[in-house]
């Protein structure tokens, strides 16, 4: 998978996630509705958090082995 496609696919969860909870703020009928935007809103939380510390380790982890790296002459 590439890192375009892995950005798409964030994207598209995250709108699906902003949509449902809409949708759920909308309903004034239901007692759960109100239950359902909050957990969606902080499934919404979670996962730009979870990804974005999977971003800062993956980025940590590339630094540390280039500054490892050891160049070989051909």
């Amino acid at each position: 998978m590439t890192l375009m496609q892995e950005a798409k696919y964030n994207d598209d969860f995250i709108s699906a996630l902003r949509n449902q909870k809409n949708e759920a703020k909308r309903d004034t009928t239901s007692a759960n509705a109100l239950l359902l935007s909050g957990s969606l809103e902080q499934s919404s939380t979670d996962f730009s958090r979870r990804f974005a510390d999977t971003k800062e380790r993956f980025n940590f982890a590339y630094n540390y082995l280039g500054s490892r790296a050891e160049e070989i002459p051909l």
